[in-house]
């Protein structure tokens, strides 16, 4: 097998189909090789396993993929203000919905002295969800985190802004990615 990157664009009929349907983060494609260069052009996307989707921002009802084939969505919160049930409720569903596999990963463990309170919180509102406490000042959890995942995989991390999404995925990969 191996890889090759190319600057890629959508075959016509692929610019024409409802967005939905157009490639996303984590789809498989078939692509066409331009002239053997460095070029290409998207000619299908496979079938997806998963999708994650949400309303579009706006006045509209319209769908929009924030990504696809995932191995699992992981639902970032932080044990501080941020922790919200009902949010960890929404996301849930967006991920069910989709197909997905959800884990909870309630991140800044250790901004609290008893990090237990809060597992049971998102254990309550998410009954058989993997939950996981991280810190990425630490590197507490992370470990397990790890081991959930699989090599040649897709994972996707949803969550609020400054809740460590970032952080947790430069230390997962050991470099600053993000």
């Amino acid at each position: 097998c191996g890889s090759k990157t190319w600057a890629a664009t959508l075959d016509s009929r692929l610019r024409h189909v409802d967005p939905i349907e157009q490639p996303t983060v984590g789809d498989w494609v078939a692509v066409l090789p331009l002239d053997g260069a460095e070029n290409a052009v998207v000619i299908s996307v496979l079938p997806r396993t998963n999708r994650l989707v949400r309303v579009r921002a706006g006045r509209t009802s319209k769908e929009q993929v924030l990504g696809a084939n995932m191995a699992a969505v992981l639902i970032v919160t932080s044990a501080n203000q941020d922790f919200n049930p009902r949010r960890i409720e929404r996301y849930l569903a967006m991920i069910y919905a989709g197909g997905a596999r959800p884990v909870v990963v309630i991140n800044k463990a250790d901004l609290v002295d008893d990090i237990a309170p809060w597992v049971d919180r998102a254990q309550a509102v998410a009954p058989g969800v993997t939950t996981v406490a991280t810190s990425t000042v630490c590197e507490g959890g992370l470990q397990e985190l790890h081991a959930l995942m699989e090599p040649a995989k897709t994972y996707a991390l949803l969550g609020s802004s400054g809740v460590g999404k970032s952080s947790i995925t430069n230390r997962l990969l050991g470099d600053t990615a993000q």
